[in-house]
């Protein structure tokens, strides 16, 4: 496995991996990972205490819409939706749920097992303008090549009022200190963009988006909402 260098702005304290794999070649950084490990766990009670955990994650997550939305059924998609879980909570709750993905396995369950519309990332550009009531990217903008595209095309996807939200690792954090490039908030070369709490303000700002609200989650992720 090739070693990679995190390299950080003097000037904003932005920092990001050097020299990281181009989209054609980054997908060998992927493979490791078992798609199906979270999806379709044996039985054992390990397993049925992260279904348990998954569970209540979803549910929170789905209140967490309903909340900021003010929604009680909408249109939503999910941005890096993996094998389509959380795309499915909102199916379920009444909303017009679908998903965006990149990874051909974890698309090919979410239709087979939830019977999700999910599409690859290039059908972003094809998708209406102001079409969405919510936005929701879990642990995805640090992995975009080009997050600057994807960042204006999710604005020109919402509706008036409509809301985005953004959860990322914090490379600021007191876990991303201690564990240095081996922890999971920084996972070089997956995570190409290392955000904080400030650097990420100014990412927005030259993107000419305003912040309705910062919500820090854990020690290594944080929530944005932002809305037209």
């Amino acid at each position: 496995m090739a070693n990679f260098d995190i390299y950080k702005c003097s000037e904003c304290d932005f920092r990001f991996t050097q020299d990281y794999p181009e989209e054609v070649d980054i997908a060998e950084f992927y493979e490791s990972d078992d798609i199906y490990h979270t999806a379709t766990l044996s039985e054992g009670f390990s397993n049925k205490l992260y279904r348990i955990a998954r569970r209540i994650m979803l549910a929170k997550k789905r209140n967490l819409i309903r909340k900021v939305t003010g929604l009680k059924t909408g249109s939503i998609v999910d941005i890096g939706s993996g094998t389509g879980y959380f795309a499915h909570v909102m199916k379920k709750a009444g909303w017009h749920s679908e998903g965006i993905e990149i990874n051909e396995k974890a698309r090919n369950f979410s239709k087979s097992n939830f019977g999700l519309e999910v599409n690859i990332p290039d059908y972003v550009s094809a998708l209406k303008a102001e079409s969405f009531d919510c936005i929701t990217l879990w642990h995805v903008l640090e992995h975009f090549h080009d997050p600057y595209y994807y960042i204006s095309e999710i604005y020109r996807l919402l509706k008036p009022g409509a809301v985005c939200i953004i959860a990322l690792p914090n490379c600021s954090s007191y876990d991303a200190e201690y564990y240095k490039v081996s922890g999971l908030a920084w996972d070089v070369p997956r995570h190409l963009w290392h955000f904080s709490p400030s650097n990420i303000q100014i990412f927005f700002r030259k993107n000419r988006i305003q912040i309705r609200k910062y919500q820090g989650t854990s020690f290594r992720c944080f929530l944005y909402f932002i809305s037209q």
